[in-house]
């Protein structure tokens, strides 16, 4: 659960960052002391080898995401 996390606490796996928040109808550019709240959608950027890996930590469906 990474609900009121701060970013700077999140463990993210290599060469993936949060590269933006979507929290309501804002765009937010995070840094290290953003917490993460309930209803965020967060902009995940990571390499093609590290994407599984990314996936599995948010245990998120990546294609069901991209739509």
């Amino acid at each position: 659960d990474f609900k009121d996390i701060r970013i700077m606490d999140v463990k993210l796996p290599l060469r993936a960052i949060i590269g933006a928040i979507k929290r309501g109808n804002k765009i937010l550019i995070p840094k290290g002391n953003t917490q993460i709240r309930g209803n965020d959608t967060l902009m995940i950027f990571t390499t093609t080898e590290s994407a599984a890996k990314v996936k599995d930590f948010f245990k998120v469906d990546l294609v069901k995401s991209l739509r």
